[in-house]
């Protein structure tokens, strides 16, 4: 999985032989820019197999034009949450979340202005109860990159989150 370019944030499936990770605008050798002419973050999958990742490959919704980032799966696998600063956000970067079906990952749904602010929402997590965590620079807080909790509704939509504080 590794390049000479940037690997981030990873989620794994709960048996372990899947893998969703970020990485630089990079595959098979080959780097993407965007028209301003700048690398961005996308989202790819790997399956493990005879003691190696196999199958990379990109998730469907990426684009070399805005960065897909910090994936998270939901207990069960069928939600991916991840940041994006695709068009049609609120901010930065906002929380957006895709269903797992038919063998295929949907086109993404964002959370909604509930989570989303004209800041910059980032690393999103969902526990096994289905709530979400994440880090925000937009809700009011201490500064920087609180730490928030928000309990999702049905996994795509979620109520007004909580700073978790100190």
């Amino acid at each position: 999985l590794n390049t000479r370019f940037h690997e981030g944030p990873v989620t794994f499936s709960a048996d372990g032989s899947s893998v969703i990770f970020t990485r630089n605008n990079f595959n098979e050798g080959q780097k993407g820019v965007s028209e301003d002419n700048n690398i961005k973050l996308k989202l790819y999958s790997a399956q493990w197999g005879n003691g190696d990742w196999t199958n990379v490959q990109e998730l469907p919704f990426n684009s070399d034009d805005y960065s897909t980032a910090h994936p998270a799966l939901s207990k069960d696998g069928n939600l991916l949450y991840f940041v994006s600063d695709m068009p049609g956000g609120f901010g930065g970067t906002d929380i957006y979340v895709s269903k797992y079906e038919n063998n295929n990952w949907s086109v993404p749904a964002n959370l909604g202005p509930a989570v989303n602010t004209k800041g910059n929402e980032m690393f999103p997590f969902a526990d096994e109860q289905g709530n979400l965590y994440f880090s925000s620079d937009g809700h009011a807080g201490l500064g920087g990159l609180d730490m928030f909790y928000a309990k999702l509704i049905q996994g795509v939509m979620a109520k007004k989150p909580k700073n978790l504080g100190e």
